[in-house]
C-alpha cells in the first residue's frame, strides 16, 4: 500500500449544508485517494455526539465505497469511483437535515392531516393527526441508530407515496 504522506493535495472542493460554523471539504490527492475533512466532528452545534458514532459506515453505505475514519475529522476513501465526490456531497448536505424533525402534510378534500418524524439515537418518534391539533405520538426503539434512521426513511417513502408533502419546519403548525 502506498504511503499517504507522499501524496499531495491536487484539488480541494468545499461542501455545504453540514455545519454553519465550518463546512467540510473534499481533498483530492495526487495518489488518487480522496479525503473528506470536517472542521468539527460532530458538528459544532451537536448536542447528541453519539448520533455520529457510525458516520463512516453510513457514508460508506450512501456512496458505495469503503470509508476509513482516520482521525476525528478526517475520512479516507482510498478507491473513489467516478461519482464518489458527487455522492459524498449529497450525503453531507442531507445528513443534518435527516437528523431533525421532518414534517409532512396532506390536505385533500376534507382531510387535513400532518405527520412528523424524527430520530434520536436508537429511538424513532412519530407524531400525527389533524392539522391544528396536538395529534398523537408514538415511539419505537431500535437496537442501532442506523436501524431507526432506515425505518424513518421507509416511513417517509410510504407517506409521500400516499400524497403527503414535506413542508419547512416554520410552515408547520
Amino acid at each position: 500500500m502506498e504511503d499517504n504522506n507522499d501524496s499531495e493535495v491536487a484539488r480541494v472542493v468545499a461542501l455545504s449544508g453540514f455545519d454553519a460554523e465550518g463546512e467540510p471539504e473534499l481533498r483530492f490527492m495526487s495518489n488518487g485517494h480522496l479525503y473528506v475533512v470536517f472542521n468539527f466532528m460532530p458538528p459544532s452545534d451537536c448536542e447528541d455526539e453519539d448520533a455520529f458514532d457510525e458516520f463512516d459506515q453510513e457514508m460508506a453505505e450512501a456512496i458505495g465505497v469503503v470509508v476509513d475514519w482516520e482521525d476525528r475529522e478526517m475520512f479516507l476513501i482510498q478507491e473513489p469511483k467516478a461519482d464518489t465526490a458527487e455522492r459524498v456531497s449529497a450525503f453531507v448536505a442531507s445528513y443534518r437535515k435527516n437528523l431533525g424533525v421532518r414534517r409532512f402534510e396532506m390536505v385533500e378534500g376534507i382531510a387535513s392531516k400532518f405527520w412528523e418524524v424524527s430520530v434520536s439515537d436508537c429511538e424513532l418518534n412519530v407524531r400525527f393527526g389533524r392539522i391544528g391539533t396536538a395529534g398523537q405520538s408514538k415511539v419505537k426503539d431500535f437496537d442501532e441508530p442506523r436501524e431507526a434512521r432506515a425505518e424513518r426513511e421507509k416511513l417517509i417513502k410510504e407517506k409521500t407515496k400516499k400524497g403527503y408533502k414535506e413542508i419547512a419546519a416554520s410552515e408547520g403548525g
